[in-house]
C-alpha cells in the first residue's frame, strides 16, 4: 500500500501521518485504518499500460490522478522511428552544431567529490552527513584505477557522508552531430580497447609500467532547452510536433521538445521537474531497440529523498581546472580550447570545480540503484534493496525503510511513451540497441498549479522540521550569473534551487 498520492487528500494524510509517527519515536505505532481506508485511491505498485486512451480517459484516470502511464501505440508510427540510424542523423543534420554534455563517468547534474576531498576536507556545504567515515573511491590514491572500479568509484564520490562533495553540472561543449555520434562509439571504444591491453605502458627503462588506464569522457546529448525545434529542426519532420491528446489534455503546446542520445554509461540521478512530462523511446532500427527504466516516487514521498544542500559545480578540463584554483592564474581561451580537445582525446580528464559567484542546490542524496549495485559488487557482496553506505538523517532510513513501499521500475521501450506527472521523482537508466544508442525526445508541458501544491508544500516543509530533509538554499539574486547556473545560454528548465524545492 502507497501513502506519497499526492492528489489523494487520504494519501497526503498518510505522509503525515508517517511523518508524525516518525517525530514521534517511542509512542504507539499509527493505526492501520487510515491506511486501508484509502487503498481504492492509491496509484498501485505498477504503471498501467495502454495502446492508447481516449482523452476523456487520459485526463480523467492519470493526468487529473497526477498518475503516470506508459502508452504503446501513441509514437510508433513516427518515421524516425525505423529512420533515425547514423547514417540519417548525419545526412540530415550531420553538420549543425549540438550542445553536448562531457562528465567523467556519466554523472551529470549529480552529486559527487571534489578534488583533494579524499583525506577529509569537508566542503562548506556539505550538509549534516559531512563525517569522515565513509571509504575513498579506488583510485583516489596515488595507485593505479582498473576499469572495473569506475563505475564504483562514481558511486562511491557520489554517497552521503563522503568529504568535500559538491553538485556538479556536465562541461558543455558545442560540435557538429556527427562528431558527437562518433565521439559516443570511440570514447567507449577506446576505453574498452584500453581495458583489453591492460593499459601497460612501457616506462623510461623499457619495463611495463603499473596498468592505467586513460581518463573517461561520456557524451550525452541532453540539452533542455528545447534541443530538438532549437539545434536540430531538420529533424523535426520525422516526428509529431504537436501531440493532439496531450495538447488538448493539458491545455496548451509543449514549452519544450528535447532530444536525447546516449547509451548506457549516464545515469540520471534522483530529482523531480516541475512540468508534465510526455516521454518517448525509439531505436535507430525497428527491431533493434533500446530502452530507459524509470525508478519512481510520488511527490509526497519528498520525506523519503533525504534533501540536502551542496555547493554547485561545474566539469572542467584539469588545466582549467587547476587554473581556476586559488593561487593559479586565470585560464586562457587557448589553453581552456586546448583542455576540451586533450579531454575529447582521451588525455586529459575532467574535474569539478565550484561556481563562481558560489550557489547551493538542494539535492537528493539518494544513491541510483545502479550505483548501489555498482557499490554491492566492488565490495563482494549480494546487493539488496537497501542503498550501501547512505547515512539516514535523524538515526532513519525512510527511503529504504521496508514498512514503506519501495520505488515503482518501470522500463520504456523503443515506440512506447511515458507520461510522468510534474513533481514526481525519478531516477533513470537506459540501455542502447545495437548501434549503441539509446534515444528519446521529450516534451515537457506547463505545470498546473493548484490546492494539490499546497499539500505537497506542507509535506515537504514538516519533512524539513522534522530534520529528514535540510532547509532549501536562498534563491541567487535576480539577474546574477548564478541564476543561470553558468550555461553561456539560460536553460528552459528554472534554477537548481526551485526544481529540487518544488
Amino acid at each position: 500500500m502507497r501513502g506519497g498520492l499526492l492528489t489523494s487528500p487520504g494519501g497526503v494524510y498518510i505522509t503525515i501521518d508517517i511523518l508524525l509517527a516518525t517525530a514521534c519515536k517511542g509512542l504507539p505505532a499509527a493505526p492501520e485504518e487510515p491506511v486501508g481506508a484509502v487503498a481504492e485511491l492509491d496509484i498501485g505498485s505498477t504503471v498501467d499500460r495502454h495502446q492508447k486512451l481516449p482523452v476523456v480517459q487520459f485526463l480523467r484516470d492519470y493526468v487529473a490522478a497526477n498518475k503516470p502511464v506508459v502508452l504503446t501505440s501513441v509514437v510508433s508510427h513516427w518515421p524516425a522511428y525505423s529512420n533515425w540510424t547514423d547514417d540519417y542523423l548525419c545526412s540530415m543534420a550531420g553538420d549543425t552544431e549540438v550542445t553536448v554534455a562531457l562528465t567523467p563517468n556519466g554523472r551529470a547534474d549529480a552529486v559527487t567529490r571534489l578534488p583533494g576531498a579524499a583525506n577529509g576536507a569537508s566542503s562548506p556545504a556539505s550538509g549534516s552527513d559531512s563525517s569522515s567515515g565513509s571509504p575513498a573511491p579506488p583510485g583516489s590514491e596515488d595507485g593505479p584505477r582498473g576499469a572495473g572500479e569506475e563505475a564504483a568509484e562514481a558511486a562511491r564520490a557520489g554517497l552521503p557522508g563522503t568529504p568535500g562533495q559538491c553538485f556538479a553540472l556536465p562541461h558543455q561543449v558545442k560540435m557538429p552531430l556527427r562528431d558527437f555520434l562518433a565521439l559516443l562509439r570511440s570514447s567507449k571504444q577506446q576505453k574498452a580497447a584500453a581495458a583489453a591491453d591492460g593499459g601497460v605502458a612501457a616506462n623510461g627503462s623499457g619495463e611495463a609500467a603499473a596498468p592505467q588506464l586513460p581518463p573517461s569522457v561520456v557524451p550525452y546529448l541532453q540539452y533542455q532547452n528545447s534541443s530538438l525545434t532549437a539545434e536540430v529542426p531538420q529533424l523535426l519532420g520525422d516526428i509529431d510536433l504537436l501531440l493532439s491528446w496531450a495538447t488538448q489534455a493539458f491545455g496548451g503546446l509543449p514549452e519544450a521538445v528535447n532530444l536525447w542520445i546516449g547509451d548506457e554509461r549516464s545515469i540520471t540521478s534522483w530529482h523531480k521537474d516541475p512540468f508534465e512530462n510526455i516521454y518517448a523511446g525509439m531505436p535507430a532500427a525497428c527491431l533493434l531497440a533500446g530502452s530507459k527504466t524509470f525508478t519512481l516516487l510520488p511527490p509526497a514521498d519528498a520525506f523519503r529523498m533525504r534533501m540536502k544542500r551542496y555547493p554547485q559545480a561545474t566539469y572542467k578540463p584539469a588545466a582549467a581546472a587547476a587554473a581556476a584554483r586559488p593561487g593559479f592564474a586565470s585560464a586562457s581561451s587557448d589553453s581552456i580550447s586546448d583542455g576540451v580537445e586533450a579531454v575529447l582525446s582521451g588525455t586529459v580528464a575532467l574535474e569539478p570545480v565550484l561556481d563562481e559567484p558560489g550557489e547551493e542546490v538542494l539535492w537528493s542524496s539518494v544513491v541510483p540503484a545502479a550505483d548501489a549495485a555498482a557499490l554491492a559488487a566492488a565490495a563482494g557482496g549480494g546487493g539488496g534493496s537497501g542503498v550501501p553506505g547512505a547515512a539516514p538523517l535523524q538515526g532513519r532510513d525512510l527511503f529504504s525503510d521496508p514498512s514503506l513501499p519501495p520505488p515503482i521500475t518501470v522500463t520504456v521501450k523503443a515506440g512506447e511513451a511515458l507520461y510522468l506527472p510534474a513533481m514526481w521523482w525519478h531516477q533513470v537508466e537506459q540501455k542502447p540497441d545495437a548501434a549503441g544508442r539509446a534515444i528519446a525526445v521529450n516534451y515537457w508541458y506547463d505545470m498546473k498549479f493548484d490546492a494539490r501544491q499546497a499539500y505537497l508544500l506542507a509535506v515537504e516543509r514538516l519533512a524539513t522540521l522534522l530534520g529528514l530533509n535540510e532547509e532549501p538554499p536562498p534563491p541567487p539574486p535576480p539577474g546574477s550569473v548564478a541564476s543561470d547556473h553558468g550555461h553561456e545560454h539560460p536553460q528552459l528548465r528554472p534554477p537548481y534551487h526551485q526544481r529540487a524545492a518544488g
